[in-house]
């Protein structure tokens, strides 16, 4: 971020080679913060890049100076605006992402640890979980059972009570912890 605030408006490059979009060489600096470190460490890189580019800009450097000084700052505060807002974005986005990933994972632990069968199936009755209290119960390996609508999980006689289930489910109602035979 140093080197590029440099670069673009510290000087570094003759002044007829700013007369390219050079501003957008702070693009990837924001983005790899946005990614790695966060928001609070991507408004505190755009501070700095605001920084760098305030200086520059009052001092004559950089890309926005072949304009008057007025306009020249107006369009510094718009590229200003768009890169921070886009970053902090992206940053808030990633941040909750793995708030979410973290979440699931902790979830997933859970129930891959607990002693009960837990099965988890589609509307279709596609069976998309399969833990390893269930594999003792039922006898089946989860790899023998995942993507399938395997109908030995339901004992004889009482496939009814799966297909009230899923009918309850489809229409969103809650389905309350009850018994049955297996």
């Amino acid at each position: 971020l140093v080197v590029a605030g440099h670069v673009i408006f510290g000087g570094w490059l003759p002044q007829h080679v700013l007369s390219y979009p050079v501003a957008y060489l702070f693009v990837p600096a924001l983005l790899w913060t946005a990614f790695r470190l966060g928001p609070r460490e991507t408004s505190a890189a755009s501070l700095i890049l605001a920084g760098f580019a305030i200086w520059g800009t009052l001092n004559g450097r950089g890309p926005f100076v072949a304009r008057p000084p007025s306009e020249a700052l107006l369009l510094l505060q718009t590229f200003m605006i768009t890169t921070g807002v886009i970053a902090m974005a992206l940053a808030a986005l990633i941040e909750e992402r793995r708030r979410v990933e973290a979440s699931r994972d902790q979830l997933a632990a859970i129930v891959a640890s607990s002693t009960d069968a837990i099965i988890g199936k589609r509307l279709d009755g596609t069976i998309v979980s399969w833990n390893a209290a269930a594999e003792r119960l039922f006898g089946y390996p989860a790899n023998e059972v995942l993507g399938t609508t395997n109908p030995s999980v339901v004992p004889l006689g009482r496939d009814f009570e799966a297909r009230n289930l899923m009918a309850r489910l489809e229409q969103g109602e809650r389905v309350e912890p009850f018994e049955t035979v297996h």
